[in-house]
């Protein structure tokens, strides 16, 4: 069976991100007083290392399993697709969170404020909401896999 795809570039954190930084440079740059080098240089690599994280994601499906991917790997989830107990499509609120988020139901990972997949896995009661350009198709690709 094909292999599902998809990539999405979250250009609402990405933005923001790049014009705080360009703000922040110019303000440690042109302010009158001398700023302590330290200070900039963990300015920096936090702002860095925030828009490395979130540059991109990937969600993969193969025949076995369901790999959700960022730039930097510490948030990259692999699902079995053998754990999984039910598929159902889910519209979210913008203020449930975007890139990666851990609420008390469960993971939410997804690049721009877009409706998602939630997966129940089995023998639990968390769930995994995974964001999608098109979600009928991400949950067909699921089902289909099943």
């Amino acid at each position: 069976m094909k292999a599902y795809f998809e990539r999405q570039i979250p250009w609402g954190v990405i933005l923001p991100m790049v014009a705080l930084f360009v703000f922040i440079t110019s303000s440690l740059l042109y302010q009158g007083k001398q700023i302590p080098i330290l200070y900039s240089i963990i300015i920096v690599f936090v702002m860095i290392t925030t828009l490395l994280h979130c540059m991109k994601m990937d969600t993969r499906i193969d025949d076995t399993h369901i790999k959700i991917g960022f730039c930097i790997t510490w948030f990259n989830k692999k699902i079995a697709l053998a754990d999984i107990h039910s598929v159902r499509c889910v519209k979210l609120k913008c203020y449930d969170g975007t890139v990666f988020a851990m609420h008390s139901r469960g993971n939410l990972y997804r690049a721009k404020f877009t409706d998602v997949v939630e997966l129940r896995l089995k023998g639990s009661n968390k769930t995994i909401q995974i964001g999608s350009k098109d979600v009928e198709r991400l949950k067909q690709a699921i089902e289909a896999r099943l």
